[in-house]
């Protein structure tokens, strides 16, 4: 991995790695000068050879190093989200594909004990940021290049090998190879996982990449992994939200670990001392020590999952439509092999038939809409998913927008305020059902001033402009609400000009 470049050898290693070059070089220049060309091939790979063991040696020697390289921050740089509620923790439900790589005659690769392990790894770590994880299958990737080859070298065109699009895919190289992990993007939906990495919890901290987390020392120190945006994270937190791995709880991370303790002594750029996490997850600790995410990364995990189609694609999750006229049918997607499912709803609407089916009939009772709760019971416990339903019969009319207006406390009376337009008075009104059921709008006149100055006006959907050149003028107009389920109401909205009685 090209972050390795970044480590220092130690004198034993170095001294080693030199005196290894210079005996081929002597040798070389001993040989018979016929047979360079074959002495130059041999030389080639021996070097090869020796430098892909003397990363692993520096790997072994040292604390998790993970090649995972975000393009951006899509929460905070595409969305505008810099803030993670504890409100978006709430219980999910991930599947994941293995893709286990073996030789290309299909020998070699983990065994169905170890796969069963790096799951095992995987579920106890994301337990506590609710979120089980479920198999959903797993598969063999029969390729010699891959088995055997450097996993960074060949990282792309593993990844793209039978990648499935409802699952989150973790592609296992063997363990004999070098050490290695990496998610493809933060976030996404695949992983690979090499060498003494595999049976980890590395697993955890790849997969706290592909929903949305950070190092926590992104921009405080160089890991030579890279990205956009960087900015180191200050001791005393004020800019954690713009620096760093922009999570709030996490402290300021040097990078400066032997093992699971730190044993940096340098200071930020006010002077203060560094104290980071010692077991967290998405730090650099040895493997054995990633154990905990703090409750705003859980939090952050979450709002990248409900702001991110491909991650919730790989979930279980309530299919059926968001508003409901007298019934609607309600399925679980992407439930795992032996999972079942238990039904219940609130508010205004009600289970129709069997409570455990897998689709259930929801009948809307009493117009108010409500929510569609499945409780899902798998291998690693019971979980509940949310669909928040809408009642398409419901409408309640209020106010969107006012421009150039001043409304009684009724809301249905209006003052038009003096401009200076072609029309010294004009304003707009624009009105919305309250309940977030699609509607569409009408206007009509029911009354109003008659002769000169005259009062008019003009409607385009819930928006509704009136006008005139004179004062103490009036216009009554109505606006009949209808909703996709097809119900209607209808309100008076009342403009004077200049006054209102």
């Amino acid at each position: 991995m090209s972050t390795l470049l970044n480590f220092k050898m130690n004198s034993f290693f170095e001294l080693r790695r030199i005196s290894t070059y210079l005996i081929y070089i002597f040798a070389l220049l001993l040989l018979d000068a016929c047979h360079k060309a074959e002495i130059n091939e041999n030389m080639s790979s021996a070097i090869n050879e020796l430098q892909q063991h003397n990363e692993l040696i520096l790997q072994d020697s040292v604390g998790l190093n993970c090649g995972t390289i975000a393009s951006e921050d899509f929460l905070t740089q595409r969305l505008g989200i810099k803030t993670y509620k504890l409100s978006a923790i709430t219980d999910k439900i991930f599947l994941v594909h293995f893709h286990i790589v073996r030789k290309s005659d299909g020998t070699g690769g983990l065994t169905t004990s170890q796969v069963d392990q790096v799951l095992s790894n995987l579920q106890m770590g994301m337990e506590q940021a609710s979120i089980c994880v479920a198999e959903k299958g797993r598969s063999f990737i029969n390729n010699s290049t891959f088995y055997s080859g450097s996993p960074s070298t060949n990282f792309n065109n593993i990844v793209t090998t039978n990648r499935q699009s409802d699952a989150i895919n973790i592609y296992l190289l063997p363990t004999e190879a070098l050490s290695f992990g990496r998610a493809v993007d933060i976030p996404s939906n695949a992983l690979v996982l090499a060498g003494s990495y595999v049976l980890t919890p590395v697993v955890a901290h790849e997969f706290g990449h592909c929903l949305g987390l950070f190092h926590t020392h992104r921009g405080t120190a160089d890991d030579g992994v890279g990205g956009p945006a960087q900015c180191p994270e200050l001791v005393n937190g004020s800019n954690s939200s713009t620096c760093g791995d922009y999570v709030t709880d996490t402290p300021a991370d040097p990078y400066q670990w032997q093992g699971c303790v730190y044993v940096g002594t340098g200071t930020d750029a006010n002077g203060q001392h560094y104290s980071p996490l010692t077991d967290n997850t998405m730090s650099y600790v040895s493997p054995s020590c990633l154990q905990s995410f703090t409750p705003l990364q859980i939090a952050r995990m979450h709002t990248a999952i409900d702001n991110n189609s491909t991650l919730q694609n790989a979930m279980s999750r309530i299919t059926g439509p968001d508003v409901i006229c007298t019934n609607g049918t309600y399925s679980v997607s992407n439930l795992p092999s032996g999972a079942t499912v238990t039904w219940t709803t609130n508010g205004g609407l009600n289970i129709s038939g069997s409570n455990t089916a897998n689709p259930v009939t929801v009948v809307n009772t009493s117009g108010s809409g409500g929510a569609v709760i499945a409780e899902i019971t798998t291998t690693c416990g019971s979980s509940s998913v949310t669909k928040y339903v809408l009642a398409g019969t419901s409408i309640v009319l209020g106010i969107e927008e006012m421009i150039d207006l001043q409304d009684s406390p009724s809301g249905d009376r209006f003052t038009v305020l003096a401009g200076i337009g072609n029309y010294k008075y004009t304003g707009v009104l624009k009105i919305k059902n309250l309940n977030g059921v699609p509607t569409t709008y009408s206007w009509s006149k029911v009354s109003g001033s008659t002769g000169a100055p005259i009062i008019g006006w003009s409607a385009q959907g819930n928006k509704v402009t009136v006008y005139s050149k004179g004062v103490n003028r009036y216009i009554k107009l109505r606006c009949t609400a209808t909703t996709s389920c097809g119900s209607s109401f209808s309100k008076d909205y009342t403009f004077y000009t200049g006054f209102a009685p």
